[in-house]
């Protein structure tokens, strides 16, 4: 005859994996907010060519291509103001109207197809991601978490390549910068 399992345990097993779960989501949540932040820093350190804006009230536009991983951080970011210009925060934005972002952040679940995307950006779109390898596949600025920190690493090349500017305070920061383009 099977051993039964008492129903306090399966109720206790239960809501410790509930409890476990939650607090997995609520890492990841903080883990997006420390990363809206550093989106919205790199936005200050970065100069776009002239005539990229129309005007002094132009809004940069913020966008997050593929499955949104911030939650409602990004809500904190487009309440905010970089370098006197209102930052708008576009969601889940397919790659066909990347042309409209100043800044496109690129979702993990693009991960497949981060090369395609990247090679359609011809104009100066700040590209930021935490895929693994993004810098070294094209992307202008890669995100790591390494331990508890977020850094980052800056592929320069890729940057210039798109006539944009990025500041050496930022440089200053960042983990690594590659300055030249990776031969063929």
């Amino acid at each position: 005859m099977p051993k039964r399992i008492p129903a306090i345990a399966v109720i206790s097993f239960a809501l410790a994996y509930i409890l476990a779960a939650n607090a997995i989501s609520k890492e990841a949540l903080r883990e997006y907010d420390v990363k809206a932040a550093f989106l919205y820093n790199f936005t200050r350190f970065t100069q776009w060519p002239p005539g990229i804006f129309r005007d002094a009230h132009t809004p940069l536009i913020l966008c997050v291509i593929g499955e949104n991983p911030f939650g409602d951080a990004l809500n904190a970011v487009a309440r905010k103001r970089s370098n006197g210009r209102p930052v708008h925060v576009l969601l889940d934005v397919d790659t066909t109207h990347i042309g409209q972002c100043h800044v496109a952040f690129f979702a993990f679940s693009e991960r497949i197809a981060i090369e395609d995307h990247l090679s359609r950006i011809t104009g100066p779109v700040l590209t930021v991601s935490d895929i693994p390898d993004f810098s070294e596949r094209g992307g202008m600025i890669q995100l790591n978490r390494i331990g508890n920190r977020i850094r980052f690493e800056v592929n320069l090349a890729a940057a210039r390549d798109h006539n944009l500017t990025i500041s050496s305070k930022l440089l200053k920061l960042a983990s690594s910068v590659t300055r030249r383009q990776a031969q063929p």
